[in-house]
């Protein structure tokens, strides 16, 4: 979760800052980690491109940056601080809170588990969520595929309007 607050959190998030803000490449590009069980998560990244943009390009230079970004303290002090944020608020939400306890608890995590994550949080290092990153992006077995607008889709060309590719990864907890 730290590592998708820094590398995709938008407006914030380095992918955003640099794909979307900075080379204006993309309209869009989100990452994050999924949890099906408790001893396994996956990644997954896609990107709408802005027109003209080649997909496949796209996903490329996401992966190479990917590939090269430094997490620093700086960035996983503020990833900390904002997630330990936005998850007080849901649980202070009636039913994003029940949502937050029902989903971890389908996944094998217990309430204590739940409720030591601030303290857990501050344990983790920079070391921990840079692996973590060169785990995902090291990965040679992967799922890619193109979003094809339909044949009746008034899109000017035929060309891919949203790309899904870096390594769906399994990551052990």
């Amino acid at each position: 979760d730290l590592l998708s607050y820094i590398i995709s959190n938008q407006p914030l998030g380095a992918i955003h800052q640099e794909f979307v803000v900075k080379r204006k490449l993309a309209v869009n590009v989100v990452f994050g980690i999924y949890y099906p069980s408790f001893d396994q998560a996956f990644s997954v990244l896609y990107a709408v491109p802005q027109e003209k943009i080649k997909s496949v390009n796209l996903i490329k230079q996401i992966h190479k940056f990917l590939k090269n970004y430094k997490i620093t303290e700086e960035k996983l002090t503020e990833a900390k601080h904002r997630l330990l944020i936005a998850d007080q608020m849901k649980k202070d939400h009636i039913f994003a809170g029940a949502h937050i306890f029902g989903e971890h608890m389908v996944s094998g995590f217990s309430v204590e588990d739940i409720e030591q994550t601030p303290e857990l949080l501050q344990d983790i290092t920079v070391n921990e969520v840079q692996n973590v990153l060169q785990t995902i992006v090291m990965q040679k077995d992967f799922v890619d595929g193109l979003l094809l607008p339909s044949k009746n889709s008034k899109t000017q060309n035929n060309e891919a309007t949203n790309a899904i590719g870096l390594p769906m990864t399994t990551l052990g907890h």
